[in-house]
């Protein structure tokens, strides 16, 4: 017998969006309808969709296009999502003001200023971090962060443990100084260093740190291919560094920073970012070798990068080989500043151009070490490379000549250079014609390449 009322209620919507037929449906049509809601990619439009009833709301739940990049603009749905993905990898996007996905809409803060809230959304997220094989963070959530923590609790606390399938993180205009702050004691372990890296050499202030704070937090990162920190204050970022581990080769991008000030340096212990862990037949690190420049430092804002900025984190004394990129505007007199705490360097690579003409006469041979006064920077440097930043470039003569000396001072000591490359070219301006054999003879090995922009 037919009943009117059990009908009418089994067709009742759970919201106010949708009419009761909804729940007539069958799954495989509901499937059809996210399919053409959602289109090619995620899209926040499935969320409201999936609130026309509970069946519909169990369907759309079911699709693992929604539940594998939960969204902090929709809480209610983050802990059932979560659930629904255990043991599977995630892909999270943290942001306190809103989060747009490739195919959908920006969804705006739909919470009306409820901060306990929206900080039991993002806390219920970050638990799950640990899942993720991407990761983003953006400035907004740690300020919802930190005001939901207890005043005793620290913001290092979220990044406790292990990260064992992460590929990307990605952290975007982090807050300083509030998140991360550097350990009070010493590195359990001394940091092994960075084999290799690549450092535009502007000229900037220093960088201090606030008080030290407590906590002894530490989070490994053990697939992590890619560090990405874009628009904020370098201060945040070496206080986030001083918490991470990691254990291959990353690719380290700073963009947009600015630095802070107080009284004295900050002391990290992130400094396990290797660039690679070999070297070459013959017992000096590859020049060419591509991975050589997958642990980068750069600088793209209107503040520069000094040396006391980076090198006190990522441990430069251990470092094998270094490629420099000399901007306009930076002078000679600097670069003892920035090298002098690298002694272990064995291949160098600059450029023609710029400050970086006057390497040469900076470098340590067994003569200049008899002066005080002379930076003596590279002591058991093997190789050398000059690149050209322009195709056909040849070398000015006042480099020939601080080049030349520099040689000739390494082989009168018994210590001539493994290797020196120079561009296609460039000894055509030389003082005379006889330098270039006159070098063959100071070096073991006189390699000419072509313009790295061309085929090799």
């Amino acid at each position: 017998m037919y009943n009117a009322t059990k009908d009418k209620e089994r067709n009742q919507p759970s919201t106010s969006r949708g009419p009761g037929l909804a729940y007539c449906l069958p799954a495989e049509t509901l499937n059809e309808i996210f399919h053409f809601v959602r289109g090619n990619g995620y899209s926040n439009s499935l969320l409201p969709v999936s609130e026309v009833c509970r069946y519909w709301r169990e369907v759309a739940l079911d699709d693992p296009t929604l539940w594998c990049k939960p969204c902090l603009s929709h809480p209610k749905l983050i802990e059932e999502v979560l659930n629904r993905n255990k043991g599977r990898s995630l892909n999270i996007t943290v942001n306190g003001d809103f989060c747009a996905f490739r195919g959908g809409l920006p969804v705006y803060q739909p919470f009306g200023g409820d901060i306990n809230h929206r900080n039991h959304g993002i806390m219920r997220m970050l638990a799950c971090v640990h899942q993720a094989t991407k990761l983003k963070m953006k400035a907004g959530v740690w300020t919802y962060v930190y005001e939901g923590f207890h005043p005793d609790q620290d913001a290092n606390e979220l990044f406790q443990g292990e990260f064992p399938q992460l590929r990307h993180l990605r952290l975007d205009s982090l807050p300083s100084p509030q998140l991360c702050r550097p350990p009070a004691s010493p590195p359990r372990r001394a940091p092994p260093g960075v084999s290799g890296c690549t450092i535009p050499l502007n000229d900037a202030g220093g960088l201090d740190a606030p008080d030290v704070s407590k906590g002894d937090a530490e989070a490994t990162l053990r697939h992590l291919s890619r560090l990405k920190y874009t628009s904020g204050a370098l201060l945040s970022f070496t206080h986030l560094m001083a918490h991470l581990r990691v254990r291959q080769p990353v690719q380290l991008d700073l963009e947009a920073f600015h630095a802070g000030g107080a009284p004295h340096p900050i002391r990290t212990r992130s400094v396990e970012l290797r660039a690679w862990g070999h070297v070459a037949e013959g017992g000096y690190a590859p020049l060419d070798d591509a991975r050589a420049s997958s642990v980068r430092v750069r600088s793209d804002a209107a503040e520069s990068l000094r040396s006391r900025l980076w090198y006190p984190y990522f441990a430069l004394a251990d470092v094998k080989a270094i490629r420099v990129g000399c901007v306009h505007g930076s002078r000679a007199s600097h670069l003892p500043e920035y090298f002098g705490a690298v002694d272990a360097l064995e291949a160098l690579d600059i450029p023609v151009v710029n400050c970086a003409g006057e390497v040469p006469s900076l470098l340590a041979t067994k003569q200049r070490s008899e002066d005080p006064q002379h930076p003596g920077l590279f002591p058991r440097l093997r190789r050398l490379k000059v690149r050209a930043t322009e195709p056909w470039m040849p070398m000015p003569p006042a480099i020939v000549s601080l080049l030349r000396e520099y040689l000739k001072e390494r082989s009168e000591s018994g210590d001539p250079l493994d290797e020196l490359r120079v561009p296609d070219g460039s000894l055509r301006a030389a003082p005379s014609a006889s330098v270039e054999s006159e070098i063959k003879g100071y070096v073991r090995d006189l390699v000419f390449v072509p313009f790295e922009g061309q085929t090799r």
